[in-house]
């Protein structure tokens, strides 16, 4: 019996790293992994074949047909701004995702990696090009997995820019009234969640990868003090600050400083509640986390 041949983009990532060990492990699938540049000899997994592309620049001859041959095709790779503005750094991501789905049928092969943030209607690029690039995605008959704020131990990424400033911040934010959600999930699910999509035939179709509900900002905020020990005097904080803050930021063309505000702040409740639940309840352990919290209110 022929593996199941799964192809994941952004493999040298903080999440794609831990969800190419688990593909690896399973006897069942063929891993190919397309990094950006060599991966060190560490972040190896044994079994996966390591394919070197940057996916802005042309495909090679190699990564086209690993495309056309693909079973199933995680797409996690995508370039932030960095020398790049938000604006560019959106239409390197579109010329990405053209060049995956020049080849026929790639679409509905598809698992596109997406964030709560993604919206018709968010204040940054960020969140519009995400929610552009999904659309094209659900219109070819692909899957969409829509990531909340990725919770790990060690903190990494966005969750240890979060943990850090609030470790240099003497004071808590409080805001009023506890009107913005966080939607967040445990690293370990989203790899399982992940694993499942490349293994198993699913339903076309946008999925939740986060607590369900949310949490309420301030609930939220208040488990990561605990969880890091950090004591620190709450400080309310109008809500209405955060909009004002971030049409400013927009104004003025503080690009950085809009973006982070709005991919924070910034989530389309009606598009999150429209989501499929995810196969078999996979996010039990996030739920277990954050039960407690979701759904509070104060």
């Amino acid at each position: 019996m022929n593996s199941r041949l799964v192809v994941v983009t952004g493999a040298g990532s903080r999440l794609g790293q831990p969800l190419i060990a688990a593909l690896a492990r399973d006897s069942s699938l063929s891993v190919a992994a397309i990094v950006r540049t060599r991966t060190p000899d560490a972040a190896v997994a044994d079994g996966v074949h390591y394919v070197v592309q940057d996916l802005v620049e042309p495909l090679s001859y190699e990564t086209t047909e690993l495309m056309r041959s693909a079973d199933r095709i995680l797409h996690l790779a995508w370039t932030r701004p960095g020398p790049a503005t938000p604006s560019e750094a959106a239409d390197r991501n579109a010329n990405i995702l053209d060049q995956l789905l020049a080849t026929p049928e790639v679409g509905r092969r598809l698992v596109f990696v997406s964030s709560v943030a993604a919206s018709p209607r968010a204040p940054g690029c960020y969140g519009r090009s995400k929610h552009a690039a999904q659309a094209r995605v659900l219109a070819l008959g692909g899957h969409v997995v829509v990531c909340g704020l990725i919770i790990s131990d060690p903190p990494e990424t966005a969750f240890k820019r979060l943990v850090d400033f609030h470790r240099k911040l003497p004071v808590a934010f409080r805001f009023v009234p506890n009107r913005f959600r966080v939607y967040p999930v445990l690293k370990e699910d989203v790899v399982t969640l992940l694993a499942r999509f490349a293994r198993d035939e699913t339903a076309a179709g946008a999925y939740r990868g986060f607590a369900a509900g949310g949490i309420p900002i301030n609930d939220f905020l208040s488990w990561l003090l605990d969880r890091y020990g950090l004591k620190r005097l709450r400080m309310p904080v109008p809500a209405f600050t955060i909009d004002a803050v971030t049409t400013m930021a927009r104004v003025l063309h503080y690009d950085s400083l809009t973006e982070k505000l709005a991919t924070f702040f910034f989530k389309d409740p009606v598009a999150l509640e429209g989501l499929l639940d995810p196969p078999e309840t996979i996010l039990s352990a996030s739920e277990t986390e954050f039960s407690p919290l979701t759904g509070a209110r104060r």
